[in-house]
């Protein structure tokens, strides 16, 4: 959650620029352009605000609530709120059948698929 939390605020961070006020690049050298060198944009530094606002949540909850009874029940009440997952939804096929579905699959061979086709 933390990662997902530190993405979403530094995702769309700006390019830097110089203190002429020029885009600041960076080249590299990748194996996969075989040492040919590509330009790329140097972004300005990761912000972590949202440590900020998580401290303050948490001081927040604490001082609402002041025993750990409190706490557990807030807890019970907002875990009954999530709906189930979507796995639990679907019929489950058995091992079997799903294995047998892809060996079939896989031992027609190419001229019978081109002719269904």
């Amino acid at each position: 959650m933390l990662a997902a939390l530190h993405y979403n605020e530094n995702s769309n961070r700006q390019q830097a620029v110089t203190q002429a006020g020029n885009p600041q690049w960076r080249i590299s050298f990748p194996k996969a352009r075989k040492g040919s060198a590509v330009a790329a944009a140097v972004r300005v530094s990761a912000t972590f605000a949202y440590v900020d606002e998580l401290l303050h949540a948490v001081v927040d909850l604490r001082e609402q609530l002041s025993s750990y009874t409190k706490a557990k029940a807030n807890v019970q009440h907002y875990q009954h709120a999530n709906p189930p997952p979507v796995a639990a939804s679907v019929l489950r096929t058995s091992k079997q059948d799903v294995v047998s579905a892809h060996v079939s699959r896989f031992s027609v061979s190419c001229k019978e698929v081109q002719q269904e086709q």
